[in-house]
Parts: structure tokens; sequence; C-alpha cells
């Protein structure tokens, strides 16, 4: 999915883009929903829930399956649209209702947030996992660290670094919350350590 973006959503000028916070969540669930059955066939198929569900099914096979291909298609269609743009001059969201996306320039950011989550919320986020997300005036927030494709497969932390500085000379207002940053990614390249340092000291 995510080439299928890149060729269809993403511009050749574009400097990194990034998909929504739901889509590994939404990923794993439409894994599940279309895998579990098949993997645990074998050992669910005696259990009466299974049976009784299994027997509804039959029952209304046509209205089964195209419920589940309803489903299955609205979840992939939203994990498609919900990607971000970011380019040298401007900011393209993409979405379920505007998959043609909204363009916003440098100066519609309102804000910055950046730093390390302080606590695991499961299949969402881990403890210590980096954010960086951009605030728009209209409230719309997009998490860069959510990385799709980076130019020229470029390192991701140089290119944050850079897209940090501009941002920040931008003089918009830079929430850091790093308070746990040595202890969450000390195993990390002292290289990729020093990117990220700059990032969150790189407050005016």
């Amino acid at each position: 999915m995510g080439q299928i973006q890149a060729l269809i959503l993403v511009p050749d000028d574009f400097i990194m883009w990034a998909v929504g916070d739901s889509i590994p969540t939404l990923a794993l669930f439409l894994f599940m929903m279309i895998a579990y059955p098949v993997i645990n066939f074998t050992h669910i198929k005696k259990d009466q829930t299974f049976l009784k569900a299994s027997n509804l099914v039959k029952r209304h096979k046509k209205v089964s399956i195209t419920a589940f291909l309803g489903v299955a298609m609205i979840i992939g269609y939203y994990m498609f649209t919900n990607a971000s743009v970011i380019s040298s001059d401007k900011i393209v969201t993409h979405g379920f209702f505007y998959p043609q996306g909204k363009e916003y320039s440098y100066s519609d950011i309102k804000a910055l947030h950046t730093g390390t989550y302080n606590r695991t919320i499961p299949f969402i986020r881990d403890k210590g996992e980096f954010y960086y997300i951009i605030e728009l005036n209209n409230g719309k927030k997009i998490n860069l660290a959510n990385i799709g494709g980076v130019k020229d497969h470029r390192d991701s932390w140089l290119t944050f670094m850079e897209l940090d500085q501009v941002f920040t000379e931008l003089d918009v207002v830079k929430n850091v919350d790093a308070k746990n940053f040595d202890s969450h990614l000390k195993n990390l390249d002292p290289l990729y350590r020093g990117r990220i340092q700059n990032i969150f000291e790189n407050v005016k």
C-alpha cells in the first residue's frame, strides 16, 4: 500500500511524507479480521460460539460477505487516504473526505510538539517512542515520525533535523518533552542521538 500511496499521493518535489497515527492499528485490525479465522480454524471449529457464528454466516452468506468486504474496503480506503506530504514550500494533507488533499503553507503552522512518549498504549505507541507533531492553525496535527518515505531515501533523522530548523525559524511555539530521552534511547547510535538532541535543543 505504501508504494501505491507514494505513486498516487506523493509528488516528485516532496521532502518527506507520513501516514496517520491510526494506520498501524487499523492495519493490524484488518490483518486480524482476515487472517485470524483462517489461522485458528482448526482450534476453534469445535467451539460452540464459533459454531453459532458460523451457522449464522452460512444462513446469511451474501449479507455476511457483503458486510465483511464493505468493512474491509472502508478500512483500506481510510488507510490509503490518510497521508500527509511535506514539500519545500507547502504541506498537503489527504483524508477520507478529501483524498485529493488540502494544501497548507508553512505559515499555517501554529506549533511544534516533539519528544518521546512517556507511556505505552498497546497497538498505538510504545514508551520512549519519538514523535514530531506539526499542529496547524485549524487544529490538524501531523506526526511526521510515522514516516511513509523520505526523498531519495535520505537519512530520516537528518531530514527531521533540517525540517525542524526551517520550522523553528518560523517563530512558532515549540513544545519539547524529552525528560526521558536518555533512558529511552540510550542504545541508539551516537550519530542519531546527536541529531535527535539537536532537534530537542533547537528552541528559540
